[in-house]
Formats: C-alpha cells, structure tokens, sequence
C-alpha cells in the first residue's frame, strides 16, 4: 500500500511539473507575441 502511494505522488509530481513546464511555455510565446504587437503599433 505504502509502494502504491509513493509511486502515485511520484505521477502527480511528474505531471504539475509537466503542466507548469507547458504553461510556462504558452505565456512566454503569448508575451513575445504581445510585446511585438506593442512594437509595431
């Protein structure tokens, strides 16, 4: 039972460390993006 909670915090860290990864990676592009426009105008 211990071995089967270890491994399931184990996948729910892998997975928020991936989502955080992707959202990071979303508002990045979404601020180069803003900051162009801004240039532009």
């Amino acid at each position: 039972m211990v071995s089967v909670r270890e491994h399931f915090s184990f996948t729910v860290t892998l997975i928020v460390l991936v989502v955080v990864i992707i959202v990071a990676f979303i508002l990045d592009e979404l601020w180069k993006r803003h900051k162009k426009k801004r240039e532009e105008d």
